[in-house]
């Protein structure tokens, strides 16, 4: 019998189904689900992860270009110059290329094929480079003077520096700087001497710290890399639910600034108020009901939600009377004041509902409860209700009054 095969999703381990056993259509289902949405978070933050490390990479590139200048100037008179040369070309040439292709990757959608040929050439690249520079303290070291040697661990120190600018591929900083700290740490045990040794147990040390340090940083940023790739997809999500909720009800969703100006305006609300979304986008909560080109005359029901909204005060299912296209709408809002975690005033959010065909259909209850759908004459309860209040009217100023009750 095949045995069930083991994976994992996030933290957690995921069993999946043994090869030809039969599985649950549902729980097949999610499986593959989540199994598509995690290839997804692991693409788009390999793609984040490299995205990072190329933005460093020109300027990468324009500190060890002068650094292997200053070690060929120095040392071009004492060390071997073909060795120079050679250090030159492995350090110069490389670190170009990878500058170039650093622009060309930046430029380009990157696909998944790209995204893993990123992630080795910039491995490949940063073994070259780290190769090349833990030969400078192996050569140069054992035939330089005390001045020299100085100099030479200056660079090894300020070379394994660098390693931070990996950010969160911290791999490729390890795979760069931990031939650089041996060949630091095994040329000032061969060149010898109390101060060598203690120079080289500092070196250690520093060459610890550093990488535990940039393994921390890493793991920082590729966390925030990852919460980063999983806010955009809910966005993404949460965009698409308001997207399909605005277009299977009446209702519509508004959002303004911390100046009152409308932000993210849906075609939704191009359709309700009649105007272009692209001319009520930033326009003022105002030109909602008034209108761009042609303003609107101004209702006492919408001068108290703009005092309201000015006065930064929650509101609920206000009913307004705006007139769109020469005819008369009704709409019902509900909104309240948006502040971040340090309570800073950021604007209003709040949901609107086209309410017109209600409040039409209740006239017309209301209509057919007075009046006489035939002849539009008022029909008995409503020349009941007119009578009272008249003699209730004339009761109250002590007014005699007769009543003529003619029916026909």
């Amino acid at each position: 019998m095949p045995k069930p095969t083991w994976g994992r999703r996030g933290g957690d381990r995921v069993r999946a189904p043994a090869p030809g056993s039969p599985e649950p259509a549902a729980e097949g289902t999610l499986f593959r689900a989540a199994s598509r949405r995690m290839n997804r978070y692991d693409l788009e933050a390999r793609a984040g992860h490299l995205d990072e490390v190329l933005q460093f990479a020109p300027y990468l590139a324009l500190t060890h270009t002068v650094a292997v200048s200053a070690v060929l100037l120095l040392f071009w008179s004492d060390a071997h110059r073909t060795y120079l040369l050679i250090l030159f070309g492995s350090v110069a040439g490389p670190i170009t290329l990878a500058a170039i292709g650093a622009q060309r990757y930046r430029r380009r959608r990157l696909g998944e094929r790209d995204i893993v040929t990123g992630h080795r050439l910039a491995a490949l690249f940063s073994l070259i480079l780290g190769l090349a520079w833990a030969s400078m303290p192996l050569t140069l070291l054992p035939a330089a003077g005390p001045q020299d040697q100085t100099f030479v661990v200056s660079i090894g120190a300020g070379l394994m520096a660098t390693t931070y600018t990996f950010g969160s591929l911290a791999h490729l900083g390890l795979v760069y700087s931990t031939p650089i700290a041996l060949g630091s740490l095994a040329a000032l045990f061969l060149v010898g001497g109390p101060a060598n040794w203690w120079l080289a147990m500092l070196m250690g040390v520093y060459s610890a710290f550093v990488a535990f340090t940039a393994g921390r940083m890493g793991r920082l940023s590729e966390q925030r890399i990852i919460d980063r790739v999983r806010v955009g997809e809910q966005n993404e999500t949460i965009s698409l639910l308001l997207h399909d909720f605005e277009a299977r009800t009446s209702d519509w969703l508004w959002e303004t600034d911390s100046l009152g100006r409308l932000q993210h305006v849906s075609e939704r609300i191009g359709q309700v108020t009649g105007e272009d979304p692209t001319v009520l986008h930033e326009a003022s909560f105002a030109a909602l009901f008034l209108g761009v080109r042609n303003p609107r005359p101004m209702s006492p029901e919408i001068a108290e939600i703009l005092a309201l909204v000015a006065e930064r005060k929650a509101f609920r299912e206000r009913v307004v009377e705006v007139t769109i296209g020469g005819l008369t709408r009704w709409w019902r809002l509900s909104g309240r004041p948006i502040t971040d975690g340090a309570e800073i005033f950021l604007g209003f959010r709040g949901v609107g509902s086209d309410i017109t065909d209600t409040r039409q259909s209740e006239a017309r209850i209301a209509y057919l409860a007075s009046y006489d759908p035939l002849t539009g004459l008022a029909n008995r309860t409503q020349f009941q209700e007119v009578a009272t209040q008249l003699c209730a009217r004339a009761r109250t100023r002590g007014e005699a009054c007769a009543l003529l009750y003619l029916d026909l």
